[in-house]
């Protein structure tokens, strides 16, 4: 079978895909992955370059995986001085089993990313879902938020403080990563939607 995925050009985006593509291409389907060009150039599965990069979707003017690729060192590097070492390109997968907490943006990839390894999140969104996501990561207990006034290098360290000496934001983080692996993988996943698919 021919599937086409499709994705937005952000990590966040594209990442969490990612399982199921490659589980299609194992089962031996034939895979290709859709999104714009600065994101498709990245994958290593066949792709099609389509519409806007992400950085020309945006506000008129801005350049925001510029933006992120040339502020991200320098921000990482003022909360977490071990970050001089920090990989922007490092994924999700990689990167996490190694955390005790995450500090995000609150992106919908590493949200679910962070719950998946049972991680305490501190959230602190600038757009977009950001702002919803961050209210669900304090609903769900498993972490705080600090909107874009109230950050300050003062209220990061309290809060992940906070996070990291309350086991109560721990233990809901687990208790939803339990729930999420009692879910079907994408192997399992997969024949479900080829079958319905070949149904259309």
């Amino acid at each position: 079978m021919r599937i086409l995925f499709t994705a937005c050009p952000m990590y966040g985006h594209v990442n969490p895909v990612l399982p199921l593509v490659l589980a299609a291409r194992a089962a031996g389907h034939d895979v290709v992955v859709a999104t714009g060009p600065d994101m498709a150039a990245r994958l290593t599965v066949p792709t099609w370059a389509v519409g806007p990069s992400h950085c020309e979707a945006g506000s008129p003017g801005t350049d925001w995986l510029a933006y992120f690729a040339s502020t991200a060192r320098a921000r990482a590097a003022d909360l977490v001085p071990r970050a001089l070492d920090w990989k922007p390109d490092l994924p999700h997968t990689l990167l996490l089993p190694r955390c005790t907490a995450v500090v995000s943006q609150a992106g919908a990839g590493i949200m679910f990313g962070s719950l998946a390894h049972g991680l305490p999140h501190l959230a602190l969104p600038q757009g977009g879902d950001q702002f919803t996501n961050a209210e669900a990561i304090e609903r769900s207990g498993t972490g705080l938020a600090l909107h874009p006034a109230e950050v300050t290098g003062a209220a990061i360290t309290d809060r992940l403080t906070e996070l990291l000496t309350n086991s109560t934001f721990a233990a809901a983080a687990a208790s939803i990563r339990t729930d999420l692996t009692a879910k079907p993988d994408a192997t399992t996943v997969l024949p479900t939607l080829t079958t319905e698919a070949a149904s259309w």
